[in-house]
């Protein structure tokens, strides 16, 4: 993906540098890095990626996303916030694939479960779900998926 196309996603302040680019990958681990990677500098509890911009150019990241103005060689993409923007060029890097999904939430402090599973029960009928995972119960990172059985074919007895 050209890297424009990735600054036209992101909207930022400021581009540093601003040069054609071949992306190639998304990093925000200097060990993840590959050639054509773009390295999200991001602030974590005791290291800032900013302070391991020059390790992830080194590695071959041909441009960053930081919140402010770094003396490396690459271009930078600057933002408010590196961690958010993660979220926003992952989606433009993959072709937005949240727009295929369909979704429906369940929220509230009572009957939730319930809820969930007579919604997943409702779908089933309508043969919404054939080929579909539902997840009930869940939390980020945790699914419980529920899937419609194949349909079981019964012999007539013969007679």
């Amino acid at each position: 993906m050209e890297l424009e196309a990735l600054i036209r996603a992101l909207a930022p302040s400021e581009v540093a540098g601003a040069r054609p680019a071949e992306i190639s990958d998304l990093a925000y681990d200097t060990r993840a890095v590959a050639a054509g990677a773009l390295f999200f500098c991001v602030r974590g509890s005791s290291v800032d990626g900013h302070d391991l911009a020059w390790e992830a150019v080194e590695q071959g990241a041909v441009a960053l996303v930081v919140e402010r103005e770094l003396d490396v060689s690459v271009p930078q993409i600057v933002v408010p916030d590196s961690r958010s923007a993660m979220a926003v060029a992952a989606d433009a890097f993959f072709g937005e694939p949240t727009k295929e999904l369909e979704l429906a939430g369940v929220t509230g402090t009572n009957g939730k479960t319930t809820t969930a599973f007579l919604l997943h029960a409702v779908l089933a009928g309508a043969t919404w779900i054939d080929g579909k995972t539902i997840c009930a119960e869940s939390s980020v990172g945790q699914c419980n998926p529920m899937r419609r059985q194949p349909e079981i074919s019964k012999a007539e007895p013969s007679g």
